[in-house]
């Protein structure tokens, strides 16, 4: 007797369809997770464009010289050197020696800073769709210190 080895087609068609819930599962969660990391990789790029803003001004206060105070933009920051990706869009606040408040845009993603102040463990940075910079507000002296902020607007 002839002995038939293999699958039958009923059997075949279930693992497909298995497999193809599997993939309507998974897919999100893997465009999520690729979406996620697009959106760090624009943040990680804000940080590095932003610390070589802040060593361009130390390196000009070195030379009692300014980069320029209130809000500038990527012409007025041309001489600032970034390895890496440089942002589509610009608009940094500067008071002083240090920058208060940013809008860049990377690509797709606007990231945006506001804390009125020096760098710290307290920023609170966004990452969002747009394609255009917000405008950073000019510091502002008080008699405590200065303070900036960026405005939020909702733009793409």
């Amino acid at each position: 007797m002839k002995s038939n080895k293999g699958f039958t087609l009923i059997e075949l068609l279930a693992v497909i369809v298995i497999l193809a819930i599997i993939a309507l599962i998974a897919t999100p969660m893997i465009l999520g997770v690729v979406e996620d990391a697009r959106k760090s990789a624009a943040a990680s790029s804000a940080n590095g464009y932003i610390d070589a803003v802040e060593k361009q001004i130390m390196i000009k206060a070195m030379d009692n010289e300014t980069l320029g105070t209130g809000v500038l933009t990527k012409t007025d920051l041309s001489s600032v050197n970034v390895k890496g990706d440089e942002p589509d869009s610009v608009s940094v606040a500067i008071c002083g020696d240090e920058v208060t408040s940013y809008s860049l845009v990377f690509g797709k993603y606007k990231i945006t800073k506001e804390n009125g102040g020096a760098a710290s463990k307290n920023d609170v940075v966004t990452v969002t769709s747009g394609t255009a910079a917000d405008t950073a507000t000019a510091c502002t002296t008080s008699g405590s210190g200065s303070t900036g902020t960026a405005t939020t607007t909702t733009g793409d």
